[in-house]
């Protein structure tokens, strides 16, 4: 039935689960079970502060929370990802007053694992927005996917090498490029021209 508010809410686990998922909300929406069947995902599921509350809990019941139940249960599950849904679980895994919007797009290690974060499920059960639901399932799946080994080239010492080293390159089914765009070189100003203002 439904939880009682501040009601002791256990973790769901599975046999061998391959992601652990911190949520605010301690249910499993249909959305996002369709999400973890469409990847094949075993999830472990936990509640951020292990209890069922109409309030948002305090800062100090997250931290015993998380020093009690969190960090433990983590630590029985070594090297397994982990998605944080929401500012509360990210709270619960990292500790403090965290802002989600400072986290949606990092990933981190913690204690040897990759913890990723995205939007809780309410913001997408209230609004409907696509976009949240997109980065949700894409972070979910982001956090389960194996990552191909990708041999590198670099410092051919000579134009023989150099050509030897292209001919590898192209000789693939495949070809990733890491381009650098958050810092793009500033334009080039005529003699006396001031750069303008960058607007942020």
């Amino acid at each position: 039935g439904p939880a009682k508010e501040q009601n002791f809410v256990a973790p769901e686990i599975p046999e061998n689960p391959n992601l652990i998922v911190v949520t605010e909300v301690p249910d499993r929406p249909k959305f996002l079970q369709q999400i973890w069947d469409k990847y094949g995902i075993r999830p472990l599921i936990l509640s951020a502060t292990n209890c069922c509350s109409k309030k948002d809990p305090e800062t100090a019941v997250v931290k015993a929370c998380r020093e009690a139940y969190v960090r433990p249960l983590l630590a029985q599950y070594p090297g397994v990802p982990v998605v944080g849904y929401g500012a509360l679980a990210a709270s619960s895994l990292l500790g403090g007053n965290r802002k989600l919007k400072n986290l949606l797009y990092d990933a981190m290690m913690l204690d040897g694992r990759l913890v990723l974060f995205t939007h809780s499920l309410e913001a997408y059960r209230h609004t409907r927005n696509k976009a949240i639901l997109e980065h949700i399932e894409t972070t979910t799946f982001c956090a389960v996917k194996d990552v191909p080994d990708y041999p590198s080239y670099t410092g051919f010492a000579d134009l023989p090498s150099l050509m030897e080293g292209l001919d590898r390159i192209f000789d693939t089914d495949e070809l990733v490029l890491d381009v650098e765009t958050e810092n793009p070189p500033p334009p080039v100003l005529e003699e006396g021209q001031k750069p303008k203002k960058q607007q942020h």
